[in-house]
């Protein structure tokens, strides 16, 4: 019994091997051809929330040399010669450009730069057979090139079939879910799929930025979800006739029935 079910095991383990020793190479080159840097298309500058944390320079002011403050659960956050102001939902060049129209008050001429210092208020998740899967920080300049270099696909995914499901905005409470005036929702869940495989034949990538909240799933190839599952189905079955047979085993060793195979 424990030849047989061994011999489906190593099956199984074999089926495996093939399949990862055909896609190995072209995983290679996937990986190489992501590890490379690829312009992206279309742009939409980062909005800061809470409780993103901003750097903020001033020159010439003393009070603003390397600022740095944490957007409050409001939105606001206190700031020298200005006081309570309001960060959430402006991008950094708006903050920048009110700041120093409020600076003017004070100083002749000033020059204000705006940096994000830590991205925590906006996520994206990749999902499936990646290397480094879960939940990662949103930039404003994340693409589906860096995203996937970032995750690495492995030997069993099938990089034909990426996809990239961009939902609705959450609503506020109370306000409900939108429609048109036909009674339809609007803002439609968007899946888009991305033939990685495509990209790296022709070396022209259809690169693109990816938005909050965006899931990115990376499918298994079908022969690897077979061979996933024979080997989810055979080997929990080895250990437990191993526990079995053990006892007999180790009577069969001690009368010197030799190793207990068979």
């Amino acid at each position: 019994m424990r030849q047989t079910t061994t011999g489906l095991g190593i099956a199984a383990l074999l089926a495996l091997a093939a399949l990862a020793g055909g896609c190995a190479s072209s995983n290679a080159e996937m990986l190489q051809f992501l590890a490379t840097t690829h312009s992206p298309t279309g742009c939409a500058e980062y909005v800061v929330m809470p409780p993103d944390g901003l750097s903020i320079v001033a020159r010439p002011t003393d009070e603003f040399h390397g600022y740095g403050v944490t957007v409050g659960p409001d939105g606001t956050s206190s700031l020298p010669l200005i006081g309570r102001y309001m960060f959430a939902g402006k991008t950094t060049s708006q903050i920048a450009a009110e700041i120093k129209e409020r600076l003017l008050e004070y100083y002749e001429d000033v020059e204000v730069t705006v940096n994000v210092s830590a991205y925590r208020s906006q996520r994206y998740y990749v999902f499936g057979q990646v290397a480094r899967k879960g939940s990662f920080p949103f930039t404003g300049n994340d693409t589906i090139i860096s995203v996937l270099a970032a995750a690495s696909p492995t030997e069993l995914a099938m990089p034909q079939r990426i996809t990239v499901i961009r939902g609705m905005d959450p609503m506020p409470d109370g306000q409900g879910i939108p429609v048109d005036q036909d009674g339809r929702i609007k803002n439609q869940t968007q899946r888009i799929t991305i033939d990685l495989a495509a990209m790296v034949r022709s070396g022209a990538p259809a690169n693109f930025r990816i938005a909050n909240n965006d899931i990115i799933y990376v499918p298994a190839h079908p022969l690897a979800k077979v061979g996933l599952g024979l080997r989810q189905v055979l080997f929990p079955i080895t250990p437990a006739i191993e526990t079995l047979e053990a006892p007999r085993d180790m009577a069969d060793a001690a009368n010197g029935k030799g190793s207990g195979t068979y």
